[in-house]
């Protein structure tokens, strides 16, 4: 993983640009997980930050027949809402469709092998891994990456902010597909860094304990500086170049 720490002081279109997969991830590629890069329009960008809960059109169709066939039966059953009170016509809405977008997203997933993690600009989801049943960022359909990133606060916030900096009917940001691969999430580090030079790492998952770390801190170290050494210059030019 290469973690990159966004600086508040920056423009948000200036942060997408720098730090967003599209502006590094060819200098990346051959130590990457396989990526897809899709342009997201602006009509897309705002259903992600739009308020509301919104379901699959399948689940919000399979609702309305429920409710349809409970009326046919006579049930004690009142449309304006559940028992418990939840008001499901109300605050539950049909999610609107984007079929050239989402054919992209659902063409990209299957080149990656069936399965991805998506990021919007350099914002990944994983406040809303609880949307999903495996309580990861994994997605296996255009529908599921439509969920989790509809429900993240981190990408809203960071997309109302390009919003608010694009013109009408052009690309707001870009949304990335990355293959899934399961990461040993003990070998995950966060890395400080000065121009080619690693300053100092930690791990990344600082609430669990891996016992080998201490025993390949030495090897860790090396490998890390080597790897910075190699790689920080081409991520600059890739960020900060012409």
């Amino acid at each position: 993983h290469c973690w990159l720490f966004v600086s508040q002081d920056m423009e948000p279109s200036e942060q997408d640009r720098i730090f967003s997969p599209r502006a590094w991830y060819d200098a990346f590629r051959a130590c990457s997980p396989a990526t897809r890069l899709i342009p997201v329009p602006r009509q897309v960008a705002e259903y992600f930050v739009a308020d509301g809960l919104f379901s699959s059109r399948q689940a919000h169709e399979a609702e309305s027949e429920r409710c349809t066939r409970a009326r046919e039966k006579d049930l004690e059953y009142d449309s304006s809402g559940d028992e418990d009170g939840f008001d499901n016509d109300a605050e539950t809405l049909a999610r609107p469709t984007f079929p050239e977008f989402e054919k992209l997203v659902d063409e990209a997933i299957e080149e990656l092998g069936g399965r991805v993690s998506p990021k919007v600009s350099f914002r990944c989801p994983e406040d809303a891994a609880w949307i999903s049943f495996n309580r990861s960022t994994m997605c296996a359909s255009a529908e599921e990456v439509m969920q989790l990133v509809k429900g993240s606060d981190r990408v809203a916030e960071t997309l109302s902010q390009l919003l608010e900096n694009s013109d009408a009917n052009t690309t707001v940001t870009w949304l990335s597909l990355r293959q899934w691969v399961q990461f040993d999430q003990g070998m995950e580090f966060r890395c400080f860094t000065k121009p080619s030079k690693l300053l100092a790492f930690c791990q990344r998952h600082t609430d669990q304990h891996f016992d080998y770390l201490e025993q390949a801190a030495e090897a860790i170290n090396s490998a890390l500086s080597a790897f910075c050494s190699e790689k920080l210059p081409l991520l600059a030019n890739a960020a900060f170049g012409d």
